[in-house]
């Protein structure tokens, strides 16, 4: 893939084939921080989630790969989606100035009978000092209405190993 570019590559529920679509740096991230003088792998997208660049729901999405390479740095997210396209899979590489940083990320979404929503999103990192197994960085769960931000009950989960610490 070409330096500078940003590609999102899709397969829909129904098809064998991968589409593809190219952005450019300007249409993918937000506008630059007045501090920031170029793009970088770190820069703030336009949008929360790389599916919102499509035209497409996400309940007829089955995975989803952005890939963003800027000179010798890259970020490649991998999603995984099931359950209407509620819940999905994130494996994350992060590679920036040599250093590669590898996570996960399990999103699980699903209405109450009560018609809350509940959402749980469990972050696992491969670690080095734990001879680079999958650890449990942290579980969050949040309950409440689903498009209401204010009145939700948020239960955080941290390992206690990285309380403090930079992963």
């Amino acid at each position: 893939m070409e330096k500078n570019k940003i590609k999102l590559k899709y397969l829909l529920k129904g098809n064998t084939e991968y589409q593809t679509m190219f952005l450019s740096l300007e249409d993918y991230f937000d506008n630059l921080h007045p501090d920031d003088e170029v793009y970088s792998i770190d820069s703030l997208s336009k949008y929360n989630y790389p599916w919102t660049y499509l035209d497409v729901d996400t309940k007829d999405i089955l995975c989803l790969c952005l890939h963003i390479q800027i000179h010798d740095d890259s970020l490649e997210e991998k999603y995984t989606f099931w359950n209407l396209g509620r819940s999905y899979l994130l494996e994350r590489i992060h590679k920036r100035k040599g250093r590669i940083r590898e996570n996960l990320l399990v999103s699980l979404n699903e209405m109450l009978k009560d018609g809350l929503n509940r959402n749980e999103v469990l972050r696992i990192k491969r670690h080095k000092d734990f001879e680079n197994f999958l650890v449990p960085i942290s579980d969050t769960i949040e309950i409440g209405e689903a498009d209401d931000g204010v009145n939700k009950e948020l239960i955080i989960v941290e390992n206690d190993y990285f309380k403090g610490k930079d992963y």
